[in-house]
């Protein structure tokens, strides 16, 4: 099994190297709201740049909130919810595995809703339910996947509402991604 970076027998342990046996870890400063836009746009902060030619497992771990729309049996109006897809390096290839409130969860607290669990390529948009009473309550969204790169370039999370609402769809501060490379 590869393991990055390789080290060979009597190597030189230096900070670079040391350095690259770590993950970056990118945590989200805080809170971003967006209203009335269901346009995938690259998030500000959960963003980096990946090398040519390598491997990196990576993770997102997602605090978004969304309007309560209201829909199977729930109250409110129309709300925003909240839709994904990743920016990936031209040429990148892999999936990523998806886990959060599906587009038709129905309980406002965010507990024993239904849930979406699929795998999809990269830049599939997906959208997840805003399950909260108010755009000030979070739910938890789940994202990952191995992105294999032949050409380096800008990763990172796009969102925007699932569907247009004046009242703001948000990712909060502390959200957070992962990425490792792995080869």
């Amino acid at each position: 099994m590869p393991t990055y970076p390789p080290i060979a027998a009597g190597q030189r342990i230096t900070a670079g190297l040391l350095t690259a046996m770590l993950p970056n870890v990118i945590v989200k400063p805080s809170t971003t709201g967006r209203a009335s836009t269901t346009t995938l746009t690259l998030d500000p902060d959960l963003q980096t740049t990946l090398a040519p030619g390598a491997q990196y497992f990576v993770e997102f771990h997602l605090q978004a909130a969304a309007v309560f729309d209201g829909t199977n049996g729930g109250t409110g109006g129309s709300g925003g919810d909240f839709r994904t897809s990743w920016t990936t390096p031209t040429g990148a290839s892999g999936l990523k595995g998806v886990m959060g409130p599906s587009s038709n969860a129905q309980n406002n607290t965010a507990d024993r809703i239904t849930a979406r669990m699929g795998v999809h390529v990269f830049n599939t948009s997906i959208i997840y339910a805003g399950v909260r009473s108010s755009n000030a309550n979070a739910f938890y969204v789940h994202e990952w996947g191995v992105v294999t790169t032949t050409n380096g370039g800008t990763f990172g999370l796009n969102w925007a509402q699932g569907v247009s609402n004046a009242t703001a769809t948000q990712l909060f501060g502390n959200s957070t991604m992962i990425v490792r490379r792995v080869a």
